[in-house]
């Protein structure tokens, strides 16, 4: 089965992986009073179609060969199955395509990815983790607007541990918008820096830039220099800082640390010649 001559074409597309931006979504559901208030169509990545509520499910990793990951007993009800059963068991009887590498029969609703298409789409073949190959699929048959969530590599607190794949994505959705397809990315995701505050997001400028959109013919954005924005984050580093030192301060006089004496500049008498001398 060939999943272009099935499938009708979304305009708004949300994509959503297991990273913690994921939540993004779930929040923006709920305001919009389920998924169709977010777009067209939901796609999720391997384990997120046994949770979330989707229309195509993407597992890029051949699906009779064990994933190292999931070779490990679950908190499942039955303590002795590896999440690979588990999951395994519920793509069998799955409703929803499952889009693969490879379609075998035993998986009734998997689909192969149509990698030909695709690579001829985007003029290049870099895949090398799955919520890329969704983003190409997306360009492929036409998406305009995707949104992205969960898609993360980086987290803040543990800045010491990566994923790869961050830079393949990243390369994917420019290709996409150098197309003419919108991207949206979660709030909190670090992806293209969307969590990044907006004193970090242009590199070199002495105020705070800020992108808005533009009303002039033929412009998208335009750009607003913010002096206020930066004398308020200045004012706030300097309250930062001030706090700071006092707590350091109360810290040490509350450990009973000494302070230095200081040694004060007095005339002192030379006693081998009886002169005054300043040491």
């Amino acid at each position: 089965m060939e999943i272009e001559k099935v499938k009708n074409v979304p305009e708004v597309v949300a994509l959503i992986a297991m990273g913690t931006s994921r939540m993004n979504y779930i929040a923006q559901a709920m305001k919009a009073g389920g998924p169709l208030g977010i777009a067209d169509e939901t796609w999720v990545i391997n384990k997120l179609a046994s949770v979330y509520y989707h229309d195509l499910c993407f597992r890029m990793d051949d699906l009779r060969k064990p994933r190292n990951c999931n070779l490990r007993r679950g908190t499942n009800r039955d303590p002795n199955k590896m999440i690979e059963d588990t999951q395994l068991a519920w793509m069998k009887t799955h409703d929803k395509p499952i889009i693969t590498s490879t379609a075998y029969p035993e998986f009734p609703t998997s689909v192969s990815y149509p990698l030909e298409g695709v690579i001829n789409t985007i003029g290049y073949s870099y895949f090398i983790t799955t919520p890329a190959y969704a983003a190409a699929f997306a360009i492929h048959i036409g998406v305009k607007h995707l949104k992205v969530y969960g898609c993360d590599y980086t987290y803040l607190h543990t800045q010491a541990m990566a994923e790869a794949g961050r830079g393949n994505l990243e390369f994917i959705l420019g290709i996409g918008m150098m197309k003419g397809m919108k991207v949206t990315i979660a709030q909190s995701s670090t992806l293209l820096g969307t969590n990044l505050p907006m004193n970090e997001q242009l590199y070199g400028y002495k105020n705070i830039t800020e992108v808005i959109e533009s009303d002039e013919e033929g412009k998208t954005y335009a750009i607003k220099d913010r002096p206020d924005l930066t004398e308020e984050l200045e004012g706030k580093w300097e309250a930062e800082e001030r706090r700071y030192l006092k707590e350091l301060k109360q810290k040490y006089e509350s450990d009973g640390v000494p302070e230095v004496e200081r040694v004060e500049d007095t005339p002192t008498e030379d006693k081998i010649d009886g002169s005054t001398t300043k040491v």
